[in-house]
């Protein structure tokens, strides 16, 4: 199969993320909380640098999963379920590129997941 639109799709999220993670990053820690005259200017502040944290933090999280997905590429597991072995239906990384899973074996880790 070619994945080759599917690596590029990969490779420019993957520089996405990195100048999402290069905008957000000074943003983060930079301020003071307690300084201001006001508690609701503290409480504001408290809410921009937790919000810029979780943003930052799941930023990335993505990059991490869209590199791995990229080290598949480079040692010939692309596009193979990590539980089965079997590939993974086309249509389904079209809409997922980074998918470790075919859709029968996603859908047994959810419903494990469900249960817990």
């Amino acid at each position: 199969m070619n994945y080759e639109p599917l690596k590029q799709k990969l490779l420019e999220e993957r520089a996405r993320l990195q100048k999402d993670l290069e905008q957000n990053a000074p943003v983060v820690g930079t301020e003071h909380v307690g300084y201001s005259t006001h508690q609701a200017d503290d409480a504001s502040e408290v809410f921009e640098q937790t919000r810029n944290a979780t943003l930052q933090s799941q930023l990335e999280w993505l990059l991490g999963e869209v590199d791995y997905t990229l080290t598949k590429f480079a040692n010939g597991t692309y596009g193979k379920c990590e539980a089965c072995g079997q590939e993974i239906a086309l249509p389904r990384l079209e809409v997922l590129p980074s998918a470790r899973f075919c859709i029968a074996d996603q859908q047994k880790l959810e419903k494990k997941v469900l249960a817990a």
